[in-house]
């Protein structure tokens, strides 16, 4: 019981400062049932909660007017790089550093949180510029 109130408490105080700290937060939509499927992932996304950590940040970024933005799970953000735009066939998750031809050479999971937050950005950007022009009286 003891440890799940410290995770608790832990999800929430990540999802508190996530969203008390930024205007725009984009998520992976993740299939974790496949995941679980993993005999190497399984007891990691268990013991991490993500679902939970998720529930929070969504209602605190309602509560708080922050944006929140999910991206589709089949996006490939750690295929594409983050400095030219170029999409890799296959990249094995082994492979822990990106490498394209254009001379970028980052590690896979900042390669993907780049691409993650241009979406966000995108999507947000969209958005808003929709709202504007249908606000606008002609």
């Amino acid at each position: 019981m003891f440890l799940l109130c410290q995770r608790n408490d832990f999800l929430h105080k990540k999802s508190s400062y996530l969203v008390n700290n930024y205007d725009i937060i984009t998520t992976e939509t993740l299939d974790l049932e496949a995941m679980l499927q993993n005999k190497y992932f399984s007891k990691k996304i268990i013991d991490i909660s993500y679902n939970r950590f998720l529930s929070y940040l969504k209602y605190k970024c309602e509560e708080r007017g922050t944006v929140f933005h999910q991206v589709d799970k089949y996006y490939p953000s750690s295929k594409i790089c983050s400095n030219c735009g170029t999409k890799k066939k296959t990249l094995p998750l082994s492979q822990r550093t990106y490498s394209c031809d254009c001379g970028n050479v980052i590690d896979r999971d900042l390669n993907a949180a780049i691409n993650l937050a241009v979406q966000g950005m995108k999507t947000y950007l969209i958005n808003y510029i929709e709202d504007r022009t249908t606000s606008i009286a002609w």
